[in-house]
């Protein structure tokens, strides 16, 4: 009895190895935003989309931090530090943030000062609605992916530049299981600034 119960674990073990390898070694980059063409985008018209579904039963993976360092963010160029703000924007952990405003909080050093102080007043600039109230009862934290959007935006300027991109939010219970995933577009405003790129308007529809 004593050997099979030893030869049990050993394979239960072998098992959960193969499965962290195989989740380790599946990353992937979001592909680079193509070139501004065309005015298609009026911006900024705001307005959410509605959950789009959930996947209950996909495997528990290993996560990292979402959130990017922020210092470290090329400051010259518009993509990157759309792309950082709004990984920081849409990536919430209900179980330490009040709600996704604290997130915006957070992306403030990419903002311009209109924007960092809407999103550090009193009134709240982005809900989740009825959604996050579900995931917090679930202790749940909620991670970004930021891809390229094909809409067709203006074009860019020496000083304004506007960009569309899809973002996935994929909601995590505490074992690491997928509870949900929403995925709005969002509309981006962004000036240069003296720093180098800020964002000056962010557009969720």
């Amino acid at each position: 009895m004593t050997g099979r119960r030893t030869l049990t674990r050993n394979v239960c073990a072998a098992t959960l190895l193969a499965v962290v390898i195989a989740g380790c070694s599946t990353g992937a980059h979001p592909p680079a935003p193509s070139e501004a063409l065309a005015q298609q985008w009026t911006p900024p018209a705001a307005a959410v989309e509605e959950f789009a579904g959930s996947t209950p039963t996909m495997p528990a993976r290993e996560r990292s931090s979402t959130a990017p360092p922020l210092a470290g963010v090329d400051r010259t160029d518009p993509d990157a530090t759309a792309r950082a703000a709004l990984t920081v924007w849409f990536s919430w952990n209900t179980n330490t943030d009040s709600g996704p405003n604290d997130a915006a909080a957070r992306a403030v050093p990419l903002l311009d000062g209109s924007l960092a102080a809407a999103v550090t007043g009193s009134s709240s600039v982005t809900d989740a609605g009825g959604q996050w109230n579900r995931w917090a009862a679930a202790h749940a934290t909620v991670d970004a992916r930021v891809d390229a959007s094909p809409e067709l935006v203006p074009p860019q300027t020496a000083s304004e530049a506007f960009r569309v991109y899809l973002v996935t939010q994929t909601v995590y219970d505490p074992q690491g299981r997928v509870l949900d995933t929403r995925t709005p577009t969002v509309g981006l405003v962004l000036h240069r600034g003296p720093t180098g790129w800020e964002v000056s308007s962010i557009d969720e529809r």
